[in-house]
């Protein structure tokens, strides 16, 4: 397809939105796919609400996501600025163009008169259409309201009959009924255009040729083909993607969870899970897989693959996708991105590092299968490097009482004379040790795990074992044993 060229445009009122993600990744998918363009455009014409700061991270987080665009901020082309905040002055020329050609006209109605009309429509049970009175001002009037310095305005003539059809790329055939809208506003009273108008201005001067955005936007569409032919724009093909939701049907927000890219990144996903899932939320490649590499996807990307109805956010299963990546991720990779967590919650200090990097390397390795979160890594190793303060209070209340201190206690009396402490030889000892008991391993297994680790999971116990080294092992479970003996002495 020639000449594509598509865009993602947020607006820096907030951070980027999972829904927003999957419009910027299915836009650069099919940019990427078609040889195409990708095109970023902030739009900050909200001022109130839009900072630099919000501005910084969505760019920040396309780029974690690999969402490279081809012009836009920073990466400037022919068609910058990249901003809407620095491109008023653009957009004055065509205002005046459709005021010019008699598709606009100034309205002066006041905030009240709308609201009388709107109260009226509101008793006759019939919803609110502006009355278009000023619609039909002669010139005379006008130029009085202007001299009175009456505030105005500036609304869109829509046609009084007819319908409006377009062939959607997803949806197909969508019609519209003009006698549904009013004449729309598209410049402010304050005097600021109005979303519809500015978007359309900048699509057609950057020379969009394909507009892909979420199924919230299609009741605009109209407005802006109307724009579009009114500036006598060449109307860009349109696609409307479909929503996000909760598992509880409606509209996915924080109430289900976390819904921000930059929050799902704190929490140690992955930008190539978070790829993956986004592109599987409204879109299939065959109905069958369900794990795909960032080039499997520019390859076999197409829109008429995207799905109708609206997706459902699964956390669980982002999650168990997530484990899959950190479990096939090589090990220096993973080494990395594990070894800077540590440092960032100041488990580890670089000097540490320096001075046991192969035991640190072990710890990683030992745990990759067990982490489903880089974030979790924390968790899963603190252990190794720290003594445990403080064990689980109910915990504690659960291993309390004399069977688990026996078998700590023989568990003990096993290990205490060893001196080879070696992953295997461990193993063979205790299942020797419960064999002579009639016991079943997990009987010594899980308080000592408990012992070691301070959890009830961890990566192989006789692996955990070696690493921690004799002597960390002896004291655990003397701690541990103690605390059971003080706890059930206070129960008596």
């Amino acid at each position: 397809m020639e000449n594509v060229r598509v865009r993602f445009a947020p607006s820096p009122t907030g951070f980027l939105h999972i829904g927003g993600a999957r419009t910027a990744l299915f836009n650069w998918l099919f940019a990427k796919h078609e040889g195409g363009k990708f095109i970023l455009r902030i739009e900050d014409t909200d001022t109130e609400r839009s900072t630099s700061e919000y501005q910084m991270n969505i760019l920040e987080d396309l780029r974690w996501l690999g969402l490279d665009w081809d012009e836009g901020p920073e990466v400037e082309g022919r068609f910058s600025p990249y901003l809407q905040s620095q491109r008023f002055s653009i957009y004055q020329s065509y205002i005046q163009r459709l005021l010019d050609s008699g598709q606009a006209y100034y309205c002066f109605c006041s905030m009240q008169e709308l609201e009388k009309e709107r109260f009226e429509s509101e008793k006759k049970k019939l919803p609110y259409h502006y009355s278009k009175k000023c619609r039909t001002l002669s010139q005379q009037e006008i130029e009085h309201q202007m001299k009175n310095n009456v505030a105005f305005s500036i609304r869109i003539k829509v046609p009084n009959e007819g319908q409006l059809v377009i062939q959607d790329m997803i949806r197909g055939t969508v019609s519209f009924q003009w006698n549904d809208f009013d004449d729309f506003i598209v410049v402010r009273s304050q005097g600021g255009a109005t979303y519809n108008l500015v978007v359309v201005i900048d699509d057609a001067l950057m020379k969009i040729s394909h507009v892909i955005r979420g199924e919230d936007h299609l009741s605009n569409t109209p407005k802006q083909i109307l724009l579009y032919q009114a500036l006598s724009f060449e109307v860009p093909r349109f696609a409307h993607i479909p929503l996000i939701l909760g598992a509880d049907k409606s509209r996915l927000s924080k109430r289900h969870g976390a819904v921000s890219i930059g929050e799902f990144r704190r929490q140690g996903y992955l930008p190539e899970t978070m790829i993956n899932y986004l592109a599987h939320l409204g879109w299939s490649m065959d109905g069958t897989t369900e794990v795909f590499s960032r080039e499997t996807l520019v390859k076999h990307f197409s829109l008429t693959r995207v799905i109708k109805s609206a997706a459902c956010f699964d956390y669980a299963k982002l999650q168990w996708l997530n484990g899959k990546y950190i479990r096939e991720m090589d090990k220096d990779t993973f080494i990395h991105l594990g070894t800077a967590v540590l440092l960032e919650k100041n488990i580890i200090s670089s000097e540490f590092i320096k001075n046991h990097e192969n035991q640190v390397r072990k710890i990683m390795l030992i745990v990759k299968d067990h982490v489903k979160l880089i974030s979790d890594i924390a968790h899963q190793t603190d252990y190794f490097f720290n003594p445990i303060e403080n064990y689980n209070l109910e915990l504690i209340e659960k291993f309390s009482n004399i069977e688990v201190t026996k078998r700590l206690e023989e568990f003990f009396d096993l290990i205490l004379p060893m001196t080879s402490f070696d992953a295997a030889e461990l193993e063979k000892s205790i299942r020797h040790l419960a064999d002579q008991k009639k016991l079943k391993l997990a009987d010594y297994v899980h308080p000592v795990r408990f012992a070691l680790t301070g959890q009830l999971t961890s990566p192989g116990l006789f692996e955990v074992m070696e690493i921690l080294g004799h002597d960390s092992c002896i004291d655990r479970i003397t701690r541990l044993s103690n605390g059971l003996k003080t706890q059930m002495s206070a129960k008596k």
